[in-house]
């Protein structure tokens, strides 16, 4: 009996630990579903490591807001606007604290060091944890780095690019605000 107890009280603190967002994306005609489908369970299993759930929507948000409720917009764009860098695979407007836009034709042409669905999953962690964390910043390694190199490729080919505790320490930060 004491022992349930304590389970259920782990898992009841777990809960309240775990952070979730919710992510509408649009665009679907750019990116194959079943690309989507598999970048969105990959995102799932690298912010689960900063205590981020993330309840995927498909479309635009429709009603109102549930007071408490963080919510982020992915748009997928087929091409990307000449303004940008040419090495940009998505740009994310971190101060406004809702918009992402992934330039899925970018992405496609990085995919030969590592499969599409791994590498739009990592686009949209980073980008998403900018909006989490409400600034414009970047690490020295992992998966807020500010430019992957071809090591970056290789190792989040084989398995996801970690955060840094710096990293989570802001994620949670952003979102306490």
């Amino acid at each position: 009996m004491r022992f349930t107890m304590m389970i259920l009280l782990a898992a009841e603190l777990h809960a309240q630990c775990e952070h979730t967002v919710t992510v509408y994306v649009r665009g679907l005609a750019v990116v194959p579903g079943p690309v989507l489908y598999e970048a969105q369970k990959v995102a799932d299993q690298i912010l689960s490591g900063a205590d981020v759930r993330i309840d995927w929507r498909r479309g635009a948000p429709t009603g109102l807001l549930v007071p408490g409720e963080k919510m982020i917009i992915v748009d997928m764009a087929a091409a990307a606007p000449k303004r940008l860098s040419p090495v940009a695979l998505a740009e994310a407007l971190p101060y406004e604290r809702v918009h992402i836009t992934v330039f899925y034709d970018r992405v496609r042409k990085v995919t030969d060091r590592v499969a599409p669905a791994r590498l739009l999953a990592h686009v949209m962690v980073h980008e998403i944890t900018h909006i989490l964390q409400g600034i414009d910043r970047h690490s020295e390694s992992g998966i807020m780095k500010a430019h992957w190199r071809r090591e970056d490729y290789t190792a989040m080919a084989r398995s996801p690019l970690p955060f840094t505790s710096t990293d989570i320490a802001l994620i949670h930060d952003g979102m306490a605000k």
